[in-house]
């Protein structure tokens, strides 16, 4: 993998609960999805690791929300180890060099939004590359 970032601004999505980001996505659609296929989804009552199953309707309520902001991100190649449509999207954050290995699932598509913790602010990074033959 050649190390080449570029950086650029982006618009993502984030499932929020209680003022605090707990999924990042490029669409809104995809962050639902997620949030709701989260951990943290459900109900407090039936899991003690849940925080609400409910959307917030109005700006005052509690519950999930989805927020769009426009955020700075890296454009950086990935790599696609793939295995029958299941496999790993291999990168390198160019910041701390640090390699990551993330989970690639049959549904996902290319660019991928990705996250380094390696600054004290969300930093995010969008890979793209070449998807290897079927």
């Amino acid at each position: 993998m050649t190390m080449t970032a570029q950086a650029t601004t982006i618009t993502i999505y984030l499932g929020e609960f209680s003022g605090r980001d707990y999924i990042f996505a490029l669409d809104p659609a995809a962050a639902k999805k997620l949030v709701e296929s989260s951990w943290r989804f459900g109900d407090p009552a039936e899991s003690e690791d849940a925080l609400s199953d409910q959307w917030a309707k109005a700006e005052g309520d509690d519950g999930w929300r989805i927020r769009e902001v426009k955020v700075a991100a890296l454009l950086i190649p990935v790599q696609l180890l793939l295995e029958e449509g299941t496999g790993h999207v291999a990168w390198r954050c160019p910041e701390c060099q640090v390699a990551y290995s993330d989970d690639w699932l049959s549904g996902d598509t290319l660019p991928i939004l990705l996250s380094c913790g390696c600054s004290e602010r969300s930093k995010y990074l969008v890979g793209d590359g070449e998807r290897p033959p079927a």
